[in-house]
Order: structure tokens, then C-alpha cells, then sequence
């Protein structure tokens, strides 16, 4: 007996089924069900994401697609990207050497020694991004020089949020992983806020100290997928969508007690979004 999956065709959603996340952009009358030895045959392993060309499945390079606008840095600079702060002390800084086992060029983001300090890195924007319509793909590379704790606390967000102006406290909208030690026992939680209404999943995967994480989220018409170092560990609902519902790429930590200074550091950003252009 053949096996199947099957979704909803819009050409702007993000699908995950059996293991397979089908990206459908911009792609020419896309099927909307697959017989599973269609995944072998289309060439995709695990966790690839594959789109219809037309008369086959294939798998798809997103940052290579030409329907997509992409924005990525490797934080050797800035690029389109900037970086932004508030507090005493708080502030970026851009490191262009060999570091962290062989890692070139990164982002160091303090928060200075403002008890409510923070810092961070994205769009020059809050509200330049409108999800719900056009699938969208964010990414971050980070590590953490030392975990939150009960005297120097801190948040981190990484994803999209509304938050570079107002980055000490909790985003109004957004789609992000975020990490404190009191929260979600120390782990990454996956969060999708609209209208300051929190929908969340455990992720699993407990943040360490000067340990490299790639955070990945794939966000469809409605629903959110979370990635850890590219291992699918949740998918989450309430995504903020419309235009009265926009956010920014951003990926910051900001301080909530004490006054010794944090950081964040980030060797990779990028947001992708689909196009009807």
C-alpha cells in the first residue's frame, strides 16, 4: 500500500508532513498531495525543503531562489543589517578575525550596565515585514558567553519581533525563539506573539554556556516551524499577520536585573520572504 501527504495550495505556504517541509512561492500550479516515493525521487533527505518546477518535485536552495527577497549577513559587517542599543555601556561591536573554531568575523552585543540595558542586530525597521501572505524564513547563528541567572538577568530574542526601539521589554508581535534561565526551565522557547497574545512550545533543547546555536524559523500562512542547528523541534500557531501586524528581523539580548554587562554574540542573520514579483 503506497503512502501519501497532502496540503493546502496557496503558492506562499510552508508545510511540514511526514518529516518533508514543502515550500510552495511563487511556484507554477503546484500538486497538492505526493505519493512518499515521490521525496526519493525528488532528490530531498531530511529536513530539505523541495518545490514544484512545474512538471517534478525538486529540492530548493532558498537563498539561491529568485522570487525571494533575501537579506543575510555574516556579521564580517553590517551589510544591510544594523545594530542598535540603549543604556549605559550598551552597544555592538563587529570582530573581523579567526575565532571560536574557525568562525570568521561576528557581532558582540552588550547591554551595558543599565539594569533594563539591551542590544541588538536587524532591520532598521519594526513594521518592514508583513507575514500571513508570502512564505518567510529567518536565521540566526548565536552563542551565549554566560547563561542568565538570578542576579544578572537577561532575555534573548532571535527571529522577528517589534522590538528594536523597545527592546527591554517583551515584543508586541513577533515569531522568535527567546531564552532567560527562569523560563521554560533554561530551554529555548518558540513563541509566536500577536497583539501581545503569547502562544509557545518547548523547543527541548537547553541553552549552555559558549555553545553555537543555528535558530531557524519557517513561517507559512498561519503556523510557524522552529528549527535547533536545523533539527525541526516545534511548530507553533498565532503568527502576527497583516499589515496592522508588522515586525522587524532582529535578534538582541536585553538585560532584566542587575548591572553587570551581557552579550550576545551572532556570526550569521538572515530573513527571507517570498515575492508575487
Amino acid at each position: 500500500m503506497s503512502e501519501s501527504i497532502s496540503w493546502s495550495s496557496d503558492c506562499n505556504t510552508v508545510t511540514t508532513t511526514a518529516g518533508v517541509t514543502v515550500i510552495e512561492i511563487g511556484c507554477p500550479s503546484p500538486p497538492t498531495s505526493m505519493a512518499l516515493s515521490g521525496i526519493t525521487q525528488s532528490g530531498a533527505v531530511l529536513y530539505d525543503s523541495i518545490q514544484w518546477n512545474g512538471t517534478a518535485w525538486v529540492p530548493i536552495d532558498l537563498m539561491a531562489s529568485a522570487n525571494r527577497i533575501v537579506i543575510e549577513s555574516d556579521l564580517n559587517s553590517l551589510g544591510e543589517f544594523a545594530s542598535f542599543a540603549s543604556g549605559t555601556g550598551a552597544g555592538s561591536s563587529l570582530v573581523n578575525s579567526y575565532t571560536f573554531d574557525g568562525q570568521i568575523g561576528y557581532l558582540t552585543m552588550s547591554t551595558g550596565s543599565t539594569t533594563t540595558g539591551f542590544a541588538g542586530v536587524g532591520t532598521a525597521r519594526n513594521d518592514g515585514i508583513v507575514l500571513g501572505t508570502f512564505a518567510t524564513e529567518s536565521c540566526d547563528i548565536v552563542r551565549l558567553p554566560t547563561l542568565s541567572g538570578g542576579t544578572e538577568t537577561y532575555y534573548v530574542d532571535c527571529g522577528l519581533s517589534t522590538n528594536r526601539t523597545g527592546g527591554a521589554s517583551a515584543p508586541i508581535d513577533g515569531v522568535y525563539f527567546s531564552y532567560s534561565h527562569g523560563m521554560n526551565s533554561g530551554k529555548w522557547l518558540c513563541c509566536c506573539m500577536n497583539n501581545n497574545t503569547l502562544t509557545t512550545a518547548d523547543s527541548g533543547i537547553t541553552v549552555a554556556a559558549n555553545t553555537w546555536y543555528r535558530l531557524d524559523i519557517k513561517i507559512g500562512t498561519t503556523t510557524a516551524l522552529f528549527y535547533v542547528n536545523k533539527v525541526l523541534v516545534a511548530t507553533v500557531a498565532g503568527i502576527p499577520i497583516g499589515t496592522l501586524r508588522t515586525t522587524g528581523k532582529h535578534a538582541l539580548i536585553r538585560k532584566a536585573a542587575g548591572t553587570t554587562s551581557m552579550s550576545l554574540i551572532n556570526d550569521y542573520t538572515h530573513i527571507i520572504q517570498g515575492t508575487n514579483r
